[in-house]
């Protein structure tokens, strides 16, 4: 089987999921019908989300910790056919049986699986790459014939604009390690942080590369993206300004400006925080006992490259720092 993901198909999912991998999965999926797909990781439900662009298919989505957002993105009837299973099925070997589902085990829904996606973070006590080794050799070792959609395989430019503790090398050598059919999807549609595709059964997988200026594009858009500021190799200080605007003050992102928004809670929900502008957040602050709370209030910093979210009473986050008013 050939997966052809060059620009005049992925643009089709581009009004619904955007310049994203969401594109790639969703697009993925039509290639299966009535078929199982995995997604390990869920998060805030987004993946899952895509890959059930085929209705036909049942996702069965992974995560160790139960996300209220992601719960209830699910509770839509389109996506009905999205199991959501809380399960550390990793460190358990895949021995779990899912009651809700069938009382199937976790290695029968794995192996019935015809595209698995793995985004998942480090267990503590490891590094990147320790779990993707596990799910690999477990699929191996199985004899898995689907595609496995990895996740921030890495990429040495994003190092250039990281500290040395948050290196993607660990997971780079991991994927150059893997003995098996793989492509590395470098197109406008992929995570900066590398999206891999690995074939068990000598599929084959077609993209439109990108151009230089598309490329520039696309590391200008990562290193002016808020959110990949706490990774900064050096101090980012933010000045904020009553009109509702910021700029950085030095540094490598001297001159850069962008909006700024404080949101104040209105309730919480399972220890997850909704707030007056829509947006949510779960215990991310500390109280004076050292126990995480929700945040009352946080403040969203903004550029045209994306946004993050910080707790105002913090003023600094790892390298981050935001004046006062």
């Amino acid at each position: 089987m050939e997966f052809d993901l060059r620009e005049e198909n992925l643009s089709n999912y581009k009004d619904k999921f955007g310049l994203h991998y969401y594109s790639i999965l969703a697009h993925l999926s039509s290639y299966f019908d009535d078929s199982v797909i995995v997604d390990l990781g869920t998060l805030y439900g987004k993946s899952a989300a895509a890959l059930a662009y085929n209705k036909s298919n049942t996702i069965y989505t992974y995560d160790i910790k139960h996300q209220p957002e992601a719960a209830s993105l699910f509770e839509g009837e389109e996506f009905r056919k999205i199991k959501y299973i809380i399960s550390n099925c990793i460190e358990d070997n895949w021995s779990g049986t899912q009651e809700t589902v069938e009382c199937k085990t976790d290695k029968e829904i794995f192996l019935s699986s015809e595209i698995i996606f793995m985004d998942i973070d480090p267990a503590d006590g490891n590094i990147k790459g320790a779990q993707e080794s596990k799910v690999l050799n477990f699929l191996i070792s199985n004899n898995w014939k689907g595609i496995l959609v990895c996740d921030d395989i890495g990429a040495e430019w994003v190092d250039e604009y990281r500290s040395a503790e948050y290196t993607t090398l660990p997971i780079r050598e991991w994927w150059d390690s893997i003995n098996l059919p793989k492509f590395n999807v470098i197109n406008n549609y992929s995570s900066p942080t590398g999206t891999g595709i690995i074939c068990f059964d000598n599929q084959k997988v077609t993209y439109t590369p990108l151009s230089k200026d598309e490329e520039t594009h696309i590391r200008n858009k990562f290193y002016q993206d808020p959110a990949n500021w706490p990774h900064s190799p050096t101090r980012v200080p933010i000045d904020r300004f009553t009109d509702g605007t910021f700029a950085v003050e030095a540094g490598h992102l001297k001159g850069l400006s962008g909006h700024w928004e404080s949101t104040k809670i209105e309730k919480v929900t399972d220890n997850f925080g909704i707030y007056d502008n829509g947006t949510t957040t779960h215990q991310v602050e500390l109280d004076k006992n050292g126990v995480r709370v929700v945040p009352k209030t946080i403040i969203i910093i903004k550029t045209w490259a994306g946004e993050l979210r910080l707790v105002e009473k913090w003023g600094e986050v790892r390298r981050i720092h935001v004046s006062r008013l």
